[in-house]
């Protein structure tokens, strides 16, 4: 059942790979030949967590750490790559090659982003998506720019210019939808725009990417590869 999984041979080596969730039965056979007998085998096999095969991941939710509870949203997608604009700020998506093997492992989970499935990444390779975590750094503290442009926890750090540029722009967020996303009106990026006195951050409240002195306090929310 080629709409469960799929199967290919190198050599002595058997791959599955998942397609979707269901049961699939695969039979194995080797020919006849000087020295041995034809011989068929068969397997069954039962894919609970499919493959992703979606042409991009941008508004998935993403568990980054495979603890079982979602970490962020997933904001852009480097095998689909992209550009566009928000507040005024033009973005671009890089792409990427010899990406890591993703997964469902949860569907329908309910977070503030609404009602989506949640991605796991499985084997070796290159991070294929950019995520935005799904709460605020430290409770919701507020930071000067000097002071949150080097903010990071593990592989989490603050978001460039560009990437919440294509934040709000790829997952459509307006100045009418965002708070009930549970994101606050103004956030900095760790982008200066001139050495460090001014700091660019984006306002969901207005709608914009702007710049603003150093000692103006915005709240952070932080971001990672995945």
């Amino acid at each position: 059942n080629t709409s469960v999984a799929t199967v290919s041979i190198s050599g002595s080596t058997v791959t599955v790979k998942s397609v979707a969730a269901g049961t699939a039965t695969i039979t194995v056979k080797s020919a006849a030949s000087t020295n041995y007998n034809e011989k068929t085998a068969t397997y069954t096999v039962t894919v609970k967590n499919p493959t992703f095969t979606a042409e991009s991941g941008v508004g998935y939710y993403a568990d980054t750490d495979g603890d079982g509870t979602p970490d962020g949203i997933i904001f852009e997608d480097f095998k689909k790559g992209g550009s566009g604009s928000w507040g005024g700020s033009s973005y671009t998506v890089s792409t990427a090659t010899g990406l890591k093997e993703y997964y469902i492992s949860q569907t329908n989970y309910k977070g503030p982003f609404g009602t989506k499935n949640v991605l796991s990444a499985r084997g070796s390779g290159n991070a294929r998506f950019k995520v935005m975590a799904l709460s605020d750094y430290n409770n919701g503290a507020t930071y000067t720019f000097t002071n949150a442009q080097g903010i990071t926890s593990g592989e989490w750090s603050v978001p460039t210019r560009n990437e919440l540029a294509a934040f709000g722009g790829e997952l459509g967020i307006t100045t009418s939808n965002y708070s009930g996303y549970g994101l606050k009106a103004t956030y900095w990026s760790s982008s200066a725009n001139i050495s460090n006195f001014y700091g660019y951050y984006a306002s969901f409240s207005t709608g914009e990417i702007n710049y603003t002195y150093g000692s103006t306090t915005h709240y952070v929310r932080l971001a990672r590869t995945f």
